[in-house]
């Protein structure tokens, strides 16, 4: 599953050597079906479309790998009861944009832990 460029103008890596399974990208995914079932997949990419195709996928495949340039900050949906991009939008507009960065990166940290407790590579705060 590759899941970079935009909509409208996938991009698909090239890799030395023979890959005999299939490629696909979140462009094209509409949703996961028997074929996936047991299946070990590898989604290249780290933003909302990978993350959605790698949560769905994980529903029925064998396992999921998550595979990104950098290190990425996963927000959950909901803080404190509340959508997280309304919650990060309730901070005041006085705050510099770095400062709200690393207070709501350290909350992150605080509420889910370590990345390395989920597989992933630990993102600098």
């Amino acid at each position: 599953m590759v899941a970079n460029g935009h909509h409208w103008d996938p991009k698909y890596p090239e890799y030395e050597g023979k890959f005999t399974g299939k490629f696909l990208h979140s462009h094209d995914f509409k949703g996961v079906t028997n074929e996936w079932k047991g299946k070990d997949i590898l989604v290249i990419g780290a933003g909302n479309s990978a993350c959605d195709v790698a949560v769905e996928s994980a529903r029925v495949a064998n396992s999921v790998k998550l595979s990104m340039r950098s290190p990425q900050w996963f927000f959950p949906k909901f803080l404190f009861g509340m959508p997280s991009d309304v919650f990060a939008a309730k901070t005041p507009n006085w705050i510099p944009s770095i400062i709200k960065q690393f207070a709501l990166s350290k909350l992150i940290y605080i509420l889910q832990g370590s990345y390395k407790n989920y597989g992933l590579p630990e993102n600098k705060i």
